[in-house]
């Protein structure tokens, strides 16, 4: 267990430290969203292909789950 949630199972933050930590961290995942080239969907006709791939190669060992 990282040493942060370790930290707030054991009560050692005050709620008001956690909120600041946890609106840092919003910030930085909001920055990080911004700036990512990543489209905001999946090519799904790409993704369903390499599942297809995978699939195929590993036969029944990769069982299909929804």
């Amino acid at each position: 267990m990282p040493a942060d949630l370790r930290k707030v199972k054991l009560n050692t933050y005050d709620f008001d430290e956690l909120l600041r930590i946890a609106d840092k961290k919003h910030t930085k995942m909001e920055a990080a969203f911004e700036e990512s080239s990543l489209r905001e969907r999946p090519f799904r006709g790409t993704a369903n292909e390499i599942l297809l791939e995978v699939r195929s190669f590993f036969g029944e060992l990769a069982p299909l789950r929804y």
